[in-house]
């Protein structure tokens, strides 16, 4: 399911829906902790809105 989930999450981000991104690489996350690649659909969602904490 988390691979789903992380395909969402990056056609909703290369498509500019950052906020979709975020929201299915998360769920992709939740899902596999150490699938690395949500984590990077997510990195890459804080860095284009400015959420580098």
């Amino acid at each position: 399911m988390f691979n789903t989930q992380n395909g969402l999450a990056m056609a909703y981000f290369l498509a500019g829906r950052n906020e979709d991104a975020s929201s299915w690489a998360t769920a992709a996350t939740r899902q596999q902790p150490k699938f690395v690649a949500g984590q990077y659909v997510l990195a890459a969602y804080h860095v284009m809105s400015g959420r580098v904490d």
